[in-house]
């Protein structure tokens, strides 16, 4: 009996084991090739059907001017084309929708930046040769002059334009001005205008914008941080706060609203637009009182297009002893078909350490420490339906690093994150080793109804796998385009053989070292490469 109990607990464990809600899908292998494929820059985005990434040449003279835009298939990840965007100007972005893919190139001379586009179908045939499509005086006036002026922008929700935004170079105590054109597939001009945005430069440079984006609606939302005046400061105890200004771009018309509440302080909020209404969502602490007994939580408002005004504005108090909220940042806002809103916050504190060594050198190092994230479901009408904490630690030799991705259906949603400890206690005993973090990805499970959570890992190679096939994920580049997960295991490696030969042999010494640097900077010592994969629900 004992023996029949065994085999049946052997039979049913694996099954426990390798039942997964995810499913994942590689391409093939994708070789190194310093002239070529070099790094991979970018997924630059997707629709419907298909995912795009962009590699760069590691060969200095090559990787300014030359890119390599791969479409993939979403489901599958078949490659379907390969394209050289190839110019003389400067890459500067890509756009996507589910018809257009939009490609840019800058020429930024002193005194005024060009632009340039060139149009493709989602299978990268080309629609419009590349042209002038835009052209700006750009000002010469400080760190102003070392930034690009232009930025280009789409949302297939809204349409398949392309949407170019400059800001004009002001000076300190204007109000901003930006200029926007609107162009279709065949890079004519559908609209265009000028509008003033109610911020102040805060300094003679043409870089106040803060954040920009196109709406599902097609407008333009703009996020900008302020400082309070000073009846403002005492009347309210507020000492900053943002503005979001939404630009009709048919019209020419904006409507502004200063994102504040007497005796907030709102520390981080995310926007987006859902039937024809802007949600704002965020996370708050008090401003007033003794710092051991404020208030701190999430908040959710809407935007009432008709009077430009914010409604249903809902503080909800968070007791969560565990989080930090002087710390928290708010990485991701899902909503559902509902109108359920899910906010999900991580602890997250950046520290810059300078010192001088023995030897009178000043040396400078960042980190950034990642502790605990909080989950909050808000319903439609801003009220809480269930809070959860997900305990995790881990940190990064550099600054701002995104470590959480969230893919949802109606019933769950599922969260990848990076932890450094297995479930348990944290301490050194407990680590997950270098192949854990490498080769299996962390994730939970998260019950849209009751917040409950289970762990879970996603297991990426079978025992035995070669290791020229094997798999690997770092959960700080997946990347997240319309409700898929993106994986990046493509990692370009130094090649043993040439550090040896010309680095680390005494007979060459610095010439050696010399010989092997000059090798990595222009991507002749890397090889390898590897796959690129793509994470959905089952």
């Amino acid at each position: 009996m004992k023996r029949t109990l065994l085999i049946l607990l052997v039979a049913i464990i694996p099954m426990t084991i390798f039942a997964q809600d995810l499913s994942v899908d590689w391409s093939k292998n994708i070789s190194y090739d310093r002239m070529t494929t070099g790094n991979l820059e970018e997924f630059a985005g997707s629709n419907k059907d298909y995912v795009y990434a962009v590699f760069s040449p590691t060969y200095k003279k090559l990787s300014k001017t030359q890119r390599y835009l791969i479409v993939f298939d979403k489901k599958t990840m078949k490659q379907l084309g390969k394209i050289n965007l190839k110019s003389k100007e400067e890459y500067s972005n890509i756009c996507v929708t589910n018809d257009v893919v939009y490609v840019m190139f800058v020429n930024d001379s002193k005194g005024k930046e060009i632009l340039y586009a060139q149009s493709f179908t989602p299978t990268l045939n080309t629609i419009s040769a590349k042209k002038k499509v835009y052209q700006i005086n750009t000002s010469t006036l400080g760190s102003s002059k070392f930034v690009k002026s232009i930025k280009t922008l789409s949302n297939g929700i809204a349409n398949d334009n392309l949407y170019i935004v400059s800001e004009r170079p002001r000076k300190k105590g204007e109000n901003v001005e930006i200029e926007y054109t609107v162009v279709n597939n065949l890079l004519s001009v559908v609209n265009s205008g000028q509008i003033e945005l109610p911020i102040q430069s805060t300094r003679n440079s043409a870089y106040n914008l803060s954040s920009i984006r196109v709406g599902d609606d097609g407008s333009l939302i703009t996020k900008n941080s302020v400082k309070a005046d000073a009846d403002t400061k005492k009347d309210s105890k507020i000492f900053s706060y943002s503005i979001l200004s939404v630009i009709n771009t048919e019209k020419n018309t904006i409507n502004s609203i200063p994102i504040k509440s007497s005796g907030k302080h709102i520390d981080d909020f995310e926007y987006f637009s859902e039937n024809n209404k802007l949600h704002v969502v965020g996370i708050y602490s008090e401003s007033v009182g003794k710092r051991s007994e404020r208030g701190n939580g999430v908040f959710s408002s809407t935007l009432n297009s008709a009077s430009g005004e914010l409604e249903n504005t809902k503080f909800t108090e968070i007791s969560a002893p565990k989080i930090r909220f002087s710390l928290l940042y708010l990485e991701k806002a899902k909503y559902d078909e509902a109108g359920n809103i899910t906010l999900y916050a991580t602890e997250d504190e950046n520290i810059v350490r300078t010192y001088t060594d023995s030897k009178g050198n000043t040396r400078t190092t960042y980190e950034n420490r990642k502790g605990d994230i909080l989950i909050v479901s808000l319903n439609k009408e801003g009220e809480l339906n269930w809070r959860n904490v997900l305990e995790r630690r881990i940190s990064y030799p550099e600054l701002y690093v995104r470590d959480i991705q969230v893919i949802l259906n109606a019933e769950n949603s599922y969260l990848t994150y990076a932890d450094k400890y297995r479930k348990g206690r944290r301490n050194i005993f407990n680590r997950k080793s270098n192949k854990e973090m490498r080769d299996v990805l962390s994730y939970s499970k998260i019950n849209a109804t009751s917040g409950n959570m289970l762990l879970q890992t996603l297991k990426l190679n079978k025992d035995k796998t070669e290791k020229s096939k094997m798999h690997y994920v770092n959960a700080a580049k997946i990347t997240e385009l319309d409700n898929t997960l993106f994986l990046d295991g493509y990692q370009p490696k130094i090649k043993t053989g040439v550090k040896v030969a010309t680095c680390v042999t005494a007979p060459l010494g610095g010439i050696g070292c010399l010989y092997f640097l000059i090798k990595v900077n222009n991507g002749s010592a890397l090889t390898g490469g590897g796959y690129l994969g793509s994470v959905k629900l089952k």
